[in-house]
């Protein structure tokens, strides 16, 4: 693959788990939480996710980018995992007992793939 079509993947891929992930964000940081509502931005985002996730892994991705990829990939999977969870709790609380951690070598990681293959840093620019 070449850095041309490693950035068109990366990008297209990022966008798709991102802009769920961002409608999510702001309903899991509401001050008014509901429910129904993160439970399904949770799903979506989740399923978004793991595709990407497995998008990154099935992908021949160039030497400078490969090792990233994999610590992105590795946490997109964990985060679609920490969503399920959140996508089947039945109460505001049980939904809000799934963390997500507090710093992730995935977003270093990320920040130098989009560097590499000359992305920009904005993770929805592009999308």
């Amino acid at each position: 693959m070449t850095d041309k079509e490693a950035a068109a993947l990366y990008l297209s891929s990022a966008c798709a788990a991102n802009v769920p992930s961002k409608v999510f964000n702001d309903a899991w940081a509401n001050p008014n939480p509901d429910l129904a509502t993160i439970k399904q931005t949770a799903a979506t985002t989740r399923d978004a996710v793991a595709a990407t996730a497995k998008t990154l892994d099935e992908g021949r991705w160039p030497a400078a980018v490969k090792d990233d990829i994999a610590i992105v990939r590795d946490s997109d999977f964990a985060q679609a995992s920490i969503l399920g969870g959140i996508a089947s709790s039945s109460t505001l609380e049980q939904a809000f007992q799934n963390q997500f951690p507090a710093t992730d070598p995935a977003s270093a990681a990320s920040q130098r793939i989009r560097s590499r293959l000359g992305l920009p840093a904005d993770p929805y620019q592009g999308c």
